[in-house]
């Protein structure tokens, strides 16, 4: 909290406060009037002697309200300003901070998760809404007179009880109800901007300029340019041809019909993933769009990188659309199997064997269970691919080789449950027996799926 210097001299300049009353008026954009309103309720909780004139916006009616703001403001003593977020409406705020500005104690109480004031009133006294400087707002105000030139209005705050009491539960409500507002904002560093640049008027004015692909120019961030390997200010074109070079283009025909359809309905949303020379995959969104008279002039896109916890399936990078149907399922097996394969079982069979072995039985289990977790993902992945259930997945071979497949799988529920059970009872050693047999069904999958795919490779030409 910035330390509180008052001025003295100002404070006595000051028109008279209602006899024996201090002017304290609350500051606050109408979206958060609950949060100004507590904040006076707990005000005058804690003002034993009834030596505060509180007063909110709300609190004043009729035709007059406006000159009776403007007099509060240029007779209160103190002007508070909870500000619980950054995308709080400041413009009714600034008018109030002008007409009181070096004429008292102007107070800002700020969320938790916040820095500073707005730079409108970076020059504010300034408490956090946590439980330390909101105990110490208070007891600035009634019990050291911070605000008052030294004059306590409840010196009873510290030592009564009561008061005390009053003071915890003040604290509490006022942090919860500053918490309920509280935004944390987070921006993607990696975003581009695609717009045409802004025309020029006879008076040498520039002028916003409706978005037209064939003059548009692509700025953006350093990080999110890298990508793609261009300069900000690079023609739309151009950058089409930049990342037709290496990854997909999908995603940019995706943005161009976009803006074709009804100009009105025009709605952000993801884009189809690619993936870079350095094999990073990253998957665009369009996270804004601004228009000028309901046709778009500038459109932003956001890249969110796809880290080890998030997967893309091949069949997007790999285009597995372009196949025939029945190469498209084979490959997208074969990428499951590959999955199933490095990613679950033969981590989790290192890491039983080697630096979990001697360790309790709730570490390895976890580890060991992560099988039984991602072969009930598979199963799910299989039915929304249309494989739902034996006949279908056998559906997707040749006769001849789905009668081996189906004989060669035909124990692998049995080894399963097996492993499952091993798990629950604790047996390392045979947990480890039954994930060799899940292991082998695997090697199973893949010489079956790999036959299929080489028959289709023969009548290729």
């Amino acid at each position: 909290m910035n330390d509180v210097v008052v001025n003295r001299d100002v404070l006595g300049d000051r028109a008279p406060d209602t006899p024996n009353k201090i002017g304290v008026f609350i500051s606050y954009s109408f979206e958060i009037e609950s949060l100004a309103r507590k904040l006076k309720d707990k005000l005058q909780v804690l003002d034993d002697q009834n030596r505060l004139d509180l007063l909110i916006a709300s609190d004043l009616g009729g035709k007059k309200w406006r000159e009776e703001i403007h007099d509060r403001l240029t007779s209160d003593r103190i002007l508070i300003l909870p500000y619980p977020h950054r995308t709080m409406k400041l413009d009714w705020v600034c008018f109030e901070l002008g007409a009181f500005h070096n004429a008292g104690t102007p107070i800002c109480i700020m969320n938790t998760n916040l820095e500073s004031p707005p730079d409108q009133i970076g020059e504010w006294e300034a408490y956090k809404a946590n439980p330390i400087e909101l105990k110490q707002f208070f007891t600035d105000l009634f019990e050291r007179g911070t605000f008052t030139n030294g004059s306590a209005l409840n010196p009873k705050l510290s030592t009564d009880p009561d008061f005390r009491q009053r003071l915890k539960d003040a604290v509490a409500e006022i942090q919860s109800e500053f918490a309920a507002f509280r935004q944390d904002e987070k921006f993607f560093a990696r975003r581009i901007r695609i717009l045409t640049p802004p025309a020029v008027s006879a008076t040498g004015a520039k002028l916003p300029s409706k978005l037209n692909f064939q003059n548009a120019v692509v700025e953006g961030s350093d990080d999110a340019l890298a990508i793609f390997n261009v300069q900000s200010g690079v023609a739309w074109n151009a950058f089409k041809e930049s990342c037709a070079s290496y990854s997909s283009t999908t995603w940019l025909e995706e943005i161009e019909r976009m803006l074709q359809v009804t100009r009105d309905k025009i709605l952000a949303h993801t884009l189809t993933p690619f993936r870079t020379r350095a094999k990073r995959c990253f998957i665009p969104v369009v996270s804004r769009i601004k228009s000028i008279e309901g046709v778009p002039s500038k459109l932003s896109v956001i890249f969110v990188e796809l880290s080890g916890d998030m997967r893309i399936g091949a069949e997007v990078i790999g285009n597995y659309d372009a196949m025939p149907a029945n190469w498209n399922v084979l490959f997208t097996l074969l990428d499951i199997g590959r999955r199933f394969r490095w990613d679950v079982l033969d981590p989790v069979r290192t890491a039983l064997r080697g630096e979990l072995r001697n360790e309790s039985v709730e570490k390895w289990r976890a580890e060991a269970q992560r099988v039984l977790r991602v072969a009930r993902t598979i199963q799910k992945e299989l039915a929304s691919i249309g494989m739902r259930g034996e006949d279908h997945f056998y559906a997707a071979f040749s006769p001849e080789i789905a009668k081996t497949l189906a004989e060669r799988m035909a124990g692998y529920q049995e080894a399963e449950d097996q492993y499952a059970k091993a798990i629950s009872e604790g047996d390392l050693d045979r947990t480890l027996k039954e994930l060799g047999k899940i292991s082998r069904f695997n090697v199973d999958f893949f010489e079956h799926t790999a036959r299929q795919i080489h028959q289709y490779v023969k009548g290729l030409n």
